[in-house]
């Protein structure tokens, strides 16, 4: 099972400072969030190499960078530029948002617009570009995602499935999500998230894995079954920056008990369908 931690809960802690914390986890490779006041800046021209050598230097993989790249403009491509001459293969986009003003189609063909031109960059740099399912945006469920990225090349453009950000907007059966994503499949966000009343009705707030209203027993037990060998990037957001590293800790554990379980769980129907 690979893993990789999302370094945004670590916010502008150095590069280096983050590969050690990430060895009290037990993980071998982080998702580097280039954002200001993130990991690396993307506004300071090479500031995403220095982090990800600094993080290899640190014994830290680096499988993907992800961004807020929501427009195919010059800044948007020597960003990219910059993480393929660095050897990472993936990126991770920003989350396109609708515009009530513009309403749904308008904003829609203008997101697919502007989606066409980077995946046909990324073509020409050799890197995917990944689109995580996220609340509050256009690929808030793998519905909407799949009507986002439909006709665009799905070698530079794949999704992510992300449960606890699908749970927010009132989540979908994770069997048909992984139908509807299909071969444009990525890495798997790992997280979880409650419900909490508040004075103006309902807030999410985010819990350690295995607290909140993911039924991750399934997604696992799924998972397993279609035989998803990616990774699964740790968003340890329940956590601070100073408490992470322990908290990180502890969600691997619960991590690899569902995959413990759903392998445990496959073996059986394996066994009952054969009569043995």
């Amino acid at each position: 099972m690979r893993l990789s931690v999302f370094t945004k809960v670590f916010g502008a802690l150095a590069p280096a400072e983050v590969a050690r914390a990430l060895a009290a986890t037990g993980v071998e490779a982080a998702n580097l969030l280039a954002r200001t006041g993130g990991t690396a800046d993307p506004e300071v021209p090479g500031e995403v190499s220095r982090a990800v050598a600094a993080l290899r230097a640190g014994g830290v993989d680096v499988p993907m960078v992800t961004t807020d790249i929501v427009r195919d403009d010059d800044a948007s491509r020597r960003l990219l530029a910059e993480i393929a001459d660095t050897g990472v293969s993936r990126s991770r986009l920003g989350f396109f948002t609708y515009d009530a003003g513009l309403g749904y189609d308008v904003t829609l063909a203008l997101a697919r617009q502007e989606l066409e031109r980077l995946a046909s960059y990324a073509a020409s740099l050799r890197i995917e570009l990944v689109l995580q399912l996220h609340q509050h945006s256009l690929h808030a469920s793998a519905a909407l995602a799949r009507r986002l990225v439909d006709g665009i090349d799905d070698k530079s453009l794949r999704l992510a499935l992300d449960p606890a950000n699908q749970a927010v907007e009132g989540s979908e059966d994770v069997r048909v999500s992984l139908d509807l994503i299909g071969a444009r499949g990525s890495f798997v966000g790992v997280k979880d998230v409650t419900w909490e009343r508040s004075a103006g009705g309902f807030e999410a707030r985010w819990t350690p894995l295995g607290e909140g209203v993911v039924a991750w027993r399934d997604v696992a037990h799924e998972l397993i079954r279609r035989g998803f060998d990616d990774f699964f990037d740790l968003h340890v957001f329940h956590a601070s920056a100073a408490d992470a590293a322990t908290r990180g800790a502890a969600d691997v554990k619960a991590l690899r008990a569902f995959m413990e379980q759903a392998r445990r769980r496959a073996r059986d129907d394996e066994n009952q369908g054969s009569g043995t």
